[in-house]
C-alpha cells in the first residue's frame, strides 16, 4: 500500500474508531467554548454582522479553526463532503440558537457562516492531503523551506503587530471609566495622576484600593485622537494589567495584557495604593509597581503570536509558557514533515534558528525563552518522526 493510500480516507475498523472519537473530541470542544456563560446579562437579539467588535477578524479565525477538527472527523469516514458541512451548518446553528438564553454570549449569523466555512476548510484539508503530503522529495524539500518562510514571517509580524503605540503628548485620560463588554466597574478611587509612560515617565497613579474583581476591571485610559485606549491600567482579581495600544487592535485582532500577578493580595479594600508603569531601560519590556513592590521585564515573546487570535485572560503562568512552545512547535511541523537532505531543508533550518534567536531584537519582542526554543525543535522532531513512520508502512505493505 502506497504512502498515498495510507492518507486516503477508508472505512477499515481502525478508522472507524478513530473517526468517531475524533468527532467526539470536536465536538464536545465546539460545546465547552461556546455555551459558557461569560456575563450577566443576555443578550439582546441575534448580529447580522459579518465583523463586529474591536476583536472582529480575531473572533473570524477563531470561529474558523473551532470547527476545522469537526471538518477533518467527518471528511476521514465516507461522509461526502456537503454532509460533513451540513453537520456543521446545524451544529453551529443549534449552538447560536442556545446561545440567546446565556448571559454574555452574541448569537450572531457571522458565527454562523464562518463556523461553517471551518467545516469546509477541514474537509477540504482530508480530501487534498495526499496532494501535499504524499510527494517527490525534492518538492518536499522545498516545502519545507515555504514553511520555514511562513514561520518566520509570523514570528516576525508578532512583533510588528504589537509594538506599543504610546499616547501622545496631548492625551487626555479616563479615570476609573464604566466597564465596557466583558468588563467590571473598579470599585476603587483614583486620587491623582502624574506621568506619562513614553512622555514624561513612570506613570504614576495614587488611589484608593478595591474590591478584587471577577474581570478586567479599568483603573485609568490614556486616551489620543485613534479612540482606543493607548494605555490602559486595570486590576483583574488579585493581578495589576497594563496594556498598550498596538497594531494588533487597529487590525481587528487581540492584544494580550502585561500582568503583574497577585499585586493586591496583600491590601484591603479602602487602603490608599500607588500604582507606577514604566517603560524598562533594558530592552523592548515594561515595569509595573505598586507601592514598594515592582514587576520588570513584562513583554512580549515570538511565542505569543497565538494570544492575537484568542487571549485567555485567566491561565497560569505555566500553562501560557506551554501553550507558546506549542505555537512554536507547530509551526515548525512542516520543516520536519518535508525536510529532506537537500538544500532547501538546510536553509529552512538556518531561517528559523536565526530568526528565533535575532528575530526578537528586530522587531522589539524579548529574546526566544529556552521553552519555545525546544518547542520549535520538537516540532521539527514530531514532523520528522510522523513522516518516518508512514514512510515505514510504504515499505512494509
Amino acid at each position: 500500500m502506497s504512502l498515498e493510500g495510507r492518507l486516503t480516507p477508508g472505512a477499515s475498523p481502525g478508522n472507524s474508531r478513530l473517526r468517531v472519537a475524533l468527532t467526539f473530541l470536536a465536538v464536545l470542544a465546539i460545546l465547552i467554548a461556546t455555551l459558557r456563560p461569560q456575563g450577566g446579562e443576555l443578550p439582546h437579539g441575534w448580529s447580522f454582522a459579518l465583523l463586529a467588535g474591536p476583536n472582529g477578524f480575531a473572533e473570524i479565525l477563531q470561529n474558523i479553526m473551532l470547527f476545522v477538527p469537526l471538518g477533518i472527523a467527518l471528511a476521514l469516514g465516507k461522509t461526502t463532503a456537503l454532509r460533513a458541512i451540513a453537520v456543521g451548518f446545524l451544529l453551529s446553528l443549534t449552538v447560536e440558537v442556545i446561545q440567546q438564553w446565556l448571559p454574555g454570549r452574541d448569537p450572531s449569523v457571522g458565527d454562523l457562516v464562518f463556523n461553517t466555512l471551518g467545516t469546509g476548510v477541514g474537509v477540504l484539508l482530508v480530501r487534498t492531503a495526499p496532494r501535499w503530503l504524499a510527494i517527490a522529495d525534492r518538492r518536499a524539500a522545498w516545502l519545507s523551506l515555504l514553511s520555514a518562510v511562513l514561520a518566520a514571517t509570523t514570528w516576525l509580524g508578532t512583533g510588528w503587530l504589537l509594538e506599543p503605540m504610546l499616547p501622545s503628548a496631548n492625551a487626555y485620560e479616563v479615570r476609573t471609566r464604566p466597564p465596557g463588554q466583558h468588563m467590571d466597574q473598579y470599585t476603587g478611587r483614583v486620587l491623582s495622576v502624574t506621568g506619562r509612560i513614553g512622555v514624561t515617565e513612570p506613570l504614576r497613579i495614587v488611589a484608593t484600593a478595591g474590591t478584587p474583581s471577577a474581570r478586567l476591571a479599568p483603573i485609568l485610559d490614556v486616551v489620543d485622537a485613534v479612540r482606543i485606549a493607548s494605555t490602559l491600567v486595570a486590576a483583574d482579581r488579585h493581578d495589576l494589567l497594563l496594556r498598550n495600544r498596538s497594531r494588533s487592535m487597529l487590525h481587528g485582532l487581540d492584544r494580550p495584557v502585561l500582568r503583574a500577578r497577585d499585586a493586591f493580595i496583600a491590601g484591603a479594600p479602602g487602603d490608599t495604593i500607588t500604582i507606577t508603569a514604566w517603560t524598562d531601560g533594558k530592552g523592548p519590556a515594561f515595569c509595573l509597581g505598586l507601592n514598594e513592590k515592582q514587576w520588570c521585564g513584562l513583554g512580549y515573546t515570538m511565542g505569543d503570536g497565538w494570544k492575537l487570535i484568542f487571549f485567555p485572560e485567566h491561565f497560569s503562568a505555566t500553562i501560557l509558557s506551554l501553550l507558546n512552545a506549542l505555537w512554536i512547535g507547530g509551526w515548525c511541523l512542516g520543516i520536519g514533515w518535508w525536510g529532506r537532505r537537500h538544500a532547501a531543508t538546510w536553509v529552512a533550518l538556518g531561517l528559523v534558528t536565526l530568526t528565533l534567536l535575532v528575530g526578537p531584537g528586530m522587531v522589539g519582542l524579548l529574546p526566544t525563552p529556552l521553552g519555545e526554543m525546544a518547542g520549535g525543535a520538537g516540532g521539527m522532531l514530531l514532523g520528522t518522526l510522523t513522516f518516518r513512520r508512514y514512510r515505514v508502512r510504504k515499505t512494509t505493505y
